[in-house]
Formats: structure tokens, sequence, C-alpha cells
């Protein structure tokens, strides 16, 4: 197996590695759009038009009817779905079979970069377990990850190119893949950090130059990112965490370190979101995450001495820099700075990179004697392992088969999932199982109390014929954000008492915030024409019809001047159009 494995041609490697992919991530080809693949790609009109693409990067990322809002600034996977949008419309399919090329890319480049520092077969072993380790299968899985999968190839191309490459014009390459990554993703900016500790510790001498290529493209990307969304943005409070103070947070960053370490190890229950806290000192939330943290982190100390001793300065070297690689991936998300949920596997898809190269520096240090376990069974039970790992994956692709489906697997595992449970309630929304999706979003609130659930919760009270409550809702709702949504639902809410003043504020309030969207639009023109007011219809219903489709009975009778009359259907009132 060892010869089979270093005679292996570059090429090759990739066609398994391929092959691997195609095996491990088929399970969700068929999996359809879900979550923020709403506001980022199916109802995302910018999107739809590629010729769009300078506005992508001077905007955010979520289209909320009018513009390209949020605090996100990733141009360059705006930029991937529209391309995609433009060539396969919305045939799920082709974006999967994309994400899946461009991580499996990602991982073979890993294991070029890794051939730099590490002997064929640990290189090809390490690349292969990372590329189908369940922890990184969100990447691969989430249309709405594709940020990561983009970041990761276009960073870790980046260093390939540097280590192996020594002209000026390969710095032009590095300094354009790095740009490329910190359009894909705020977090971006690791990758240029650990070039330059690369230069550091073994090429000082194209530092400088390195330095005077990159100044330039950093500058146009703090200027674009500063006018798009601001240079330091802070959390929209997403999460329970954003409500503890730094000393909460601080508590809670042993069992983020320990979340990570044991996911690594034993990536059996996975989640898209994890929102636990530990704002107080408690012996099982604090005290034994912070001494296994440190037993780990005693682990690889060790394992460095005996590099330094065993192996000489050049490795140990090697060593201390994928060390610094994989502390440089958790800081940000220790909750320095809260962040908008408290752990999520795929955040340690960069620290995972260095971790697996100490190990398989740290490894080079053992010699285990033939008569006791020969060196071709270490590679079988890593295959074994690799394996193992590879149908775990497979097995999460078919959790993502519906967004009620991933939510309640998240829930099975990641009890205080606050948005699983606020997803489960919209699918039971759609059901109509209004009284048990009124349960499930006020559990949401209960937990974390946001835009999303109490809309959720204002629909449910609204179907189930609780009016005031759902007013109540819908107005909580818009004192924790500001949504569309919940200006249309709350907008049909107004519309039964038309002729109050209030209801005329409202509309004129919601289409100063959303001037381009129909149904309010289409709510305004119901109100004018109720009131006689003809002309005020026509001006609405032809906004309307201009930035969406509207009733052609509404529009045909307000143009003609002719009356109508309909029932709105919660609450159910009778509109007369004279």
């Amino acid at each position: 197996m060892l010869e089979i494995i270093n005679k292996l041609t570059t090429r090759q490697v990739a066609y398994i590695m391929t092959a691997v992919a195609c095996v491990v991530f088929f399970t969700c080809l068929n999996n359809p759009f879900q979550g923020d693949d709403a506001t980022q790609i199916v109802n995302n009109l910018p999107v739809h038009f590629i010729q769009n693409i300078g506005f992508f990067f001077t905007s955010s990322t979520f289209f909320n009817g009018d513009a390209l809002v949020g605090s996100y600034y990733r141009p360059t996977m705006t930029t991937t779905f529209s391309l995609l949008y433009t060539l396969f419309g919305t045939w799920t399919v082709a974006y999967h079979v994309f994400q899946i090329a461009l991580f499996t890319t990602g991982a073979f480049v890993l294991y070029l970069f890794l051939k730099h520092f590490l002997k064929q077969v640990p290189a090809f072993l390490l690349a292969l377990l990372f590329l189908v380790h369940p922890m990184n299968s969100q990447i691969v899985f989430s249309i709405a990850c594709m940020q990561d999968a983009l970041l990761f190839l276009f960073g870790i191309s980046a260093l390939y190119v540097l280590v192996h490459y020594r002209s000026t014009k390969s710095l032009l390459a590095v300094a354009a893949l790095l740009t490329l990554a910190l359009f894909s993703k705020e977090s971006g900016l690791a990758y240029p950090v650990m070039a330059f500790a690369y230069l550091l510790l073994f090429d000082r001498k194209r530092i400088w130059t390195l330095a005077r290529i990159v100044v330039l493209p950093f500058i146009i990307y703090v200027l674009l990112k500063t006018h798009a969304v601001g240079l330091l943005v802070a959390n929209a409070q997403g999460a329970p965490i954003d409500n503890l103070s730094l000393l909460g947070r601080l508590l809670t960053a042993p069992s983020i370190v320990l979340f990570y370490a044991s996911k690594f190890v034993f990536p059996w229950d996975l989640a898209t979101c994890w929102y636990w806290t530990h704002p107080t000192l408690s012996v099982t939330g604090v005290l034994v995450p912070t001494i296994v943290d440190l037993a780990i982190v005693g682990l690889f100390v060790y394992f460095g001495l005996r590099v330094h001793r065993k192996l000489g300065k050049i490795k140990f070297r090697t060593y201390l820099f994928f060390a610094g690689w994989a502390v440089l991936g958790l800081l940000p998300y220790l909750q320095f700075t809260p962040l908008d949920m408290t752990a999520c596997e795929t955040w340690f898809c960069f620290s995972m990179v260095g971790v697996l190269a100490m190990i398989g520096i740290a490894l080079m240090t053992v010699k285990i004697p033939k008569r006791r376990l020969h060196p071709e069974w270490i590679v079988i039970i890593v295959l074994v392992l690799i394996a193992v790992l590879g149908l775990r994956t497979a097995i999460r692709g078919t959790d993502y088969s519906s967004q009620y489906s991933i939510a309640v697997h998240d829930l099975a595992v990641s009890k205080d999932d606050y948005s699983a449970m606020n997803n489960i309630a919209q699918e039971y929304i759609h059901q109509n199982r209004f009284n048990e999706a009124k349960d499930m979003a006020q559990k949401s609130i209960d937990i974390f109390p946001g835009v999303g659930n109490y809309d959720n919760l204002g629909v449910a009270l609204q179907q189930t014929g609780d009016y005031p409550g759902a007013i109540k809702a819908y107005k909580e709702a818009l004192n924790h954000g500001t949504m569309a949504l919940v200006y249309e639902n709350l907008g049909a809410m107004y519309l039964a008492d038309w002729n109050s003043p209030s209801t005329d504020q409202f509309f004129k309030k919601a289409l100063e915030l959303y001037p381009k969207n129909s149904k309010l639009w289409s709510y305004k023109a119901i109100m004018e024409g109720a009131k006689g007011n003809n002309p005020g219809a026509r001006i609405a219903i032809l906004n309307a019809a201009k930035y969406g489709q509207v009733p052609r009975a509404l529009y045909a009778s307000i143009m003609a001047h002719t009356p109508l009359e309909f029932d709105l259907p919660t609450p159910k009132t009778h509109i007369v159009i004279p």
C-alpha cells in the first residue's frame, strides 16, 4: 500500500480525490434551496442578472425586496451565485456540483501544499481526511456556505503558489488569490497573515516584495468594503452569546475550544448552528473544559519539543508555522467580539489544516517497530478511518433534504438551536399546523427573540384567529429588526381597518423603507380605492405592477375605475372599491 501511494502521480491523486468526493458527496445532489438561499439567490433580483457584477462589489448579500443589505461583504460569492443563476436558473444540482468541485479542488491543492512539508503518503492521507471530514460537510452541502468553499480554494491556492514558486511574477498570482480570498469572506484575512508568517520563517527575502504587491489590492478592498457595509461592522445581535458581557463570553471560550477538539476527533453529532453559553463559573461548563484544553495544548507542546529534538530546526519551524495556523484560525471565533452563534463546525476548516499538518509532522517522531505494527497496517487503519468519516459525511448529506429535515436533525443534538425551532415553526405553518407552529415559535422566542421567530408567531396567531396577538407579535418583530415580510404581514392586518389614519401612516412608513415592494403598493392601492381615492389608487397599483405581479382583477378595476368587491381572508374583511 505504501509503495502504491508513493508511486501515485499528481494526476492520479486528482482522479482519486475526485472519485472519493463523488462517492461521499453525491447524497446532496437533489437537495433544494433552503435557509439564506431564498434572500441570496432565489428572490435576489440583482443576482439574476450577471451584468450587476460591479454592483456586487459595492453592496452586501441579502436582498430585502429593495436593495442588497446586511453586514457581510462577500462579492465573490454573490458573483458566483449570479453566474450560476444565469447559466442554470434555480436548478440546484448545478450549484451542488459546482460547490463539490470547488471544495474538492481546494483539498487537492492542500495535498500539493502539504507535499512541500511532508512526504507523499502523509500529505495524501491528510488531504483525503480533510476532504471527507464531517466537520467540513456543511461547506459542501449548504449552498449558503459557497463563500467558505471559495475562500478555502483561493486561500490555499495562494499559499501553494507562494511555497512552490519563487519568481516575482508568482507573487502577483499570490496577491491576486489572496485578494479573491478577502472578497470571498472577511476571515480571508487569515491567509495573508500566514503568507507573511511563512516568508518570515523560511524566505525573508521576499517579504517586502510581496508587501509592495499586496498593498494596493488591500487598500482597494478596504475602500470597497467600507463603502458597501462599513469597515468594522458590529454583529447584528443574532445569538444569545451577544447578550453576554466580555467576561461571560470569555468563560464560554474554554467550552468552545473543547467543542472543536471533540468534534474533530468524534464528529458524530453534527448541527448547523450551536448556541450554548456558560456565563458563570462552573465545574462542567468552565473548569473541566479548561483542564481538557490545557491537556490538549500540553500534548501538542510535548510533540513540538520532540520535533525540535529529533527532527531539527527546520521541521520545528514548520511545526511552529502550522501551530500558529491552528491558533490563528480559532482566535476570531472565541467570542472576544460576539458573533452570530456560539460555534459553527465550518469555522474550524482553517484551523483543521494546521492541526492535521502538526499531526503529520509529530508522527514523524514516532517510530513503531515493524514487529509490533507494520507501516502497511498503519496506512490501512488510516484509510479505514477515512472511509468511516466519509460514510458519516455522506449520511449528513441526507439531512439537508429539506429545511425542515435539517432543522429536526440539528435540534436533536443542538438543544439551544432557536433558529432550528423557528425553521420548524415555519414548516408547520406551511403544513397548516398553526397551533404547533405557535408553540414552536414561542420556544424559539424564549431562547432568543428576533424578527424571524416573532414573525412566525404572528402568522400562526393570525391563522388561528388571534388577531390582536398577531398584531402584537408583528410589532414586536419590528422591535428586533426590519424585514419586508413582517411589514407585508402587518400590512394585511392593517388593511382590515383601511379607513383608520393609523393604517395610512403605516403604509407611508412601510413604503419609505421598501419603495419597491409590490405587495405593499398593492395594499396601499386597495386602501386608497376603498376610500374612493381612485387617483391615489392608480398611482399605487401602477407602482405595484412596476415592481412585481398584481391581481389582474384589482389592476383592471382600479385602472378602469369600475367597482370591485372581495373578502380579505385573515382577518376576514369585506372590501368594496367603488
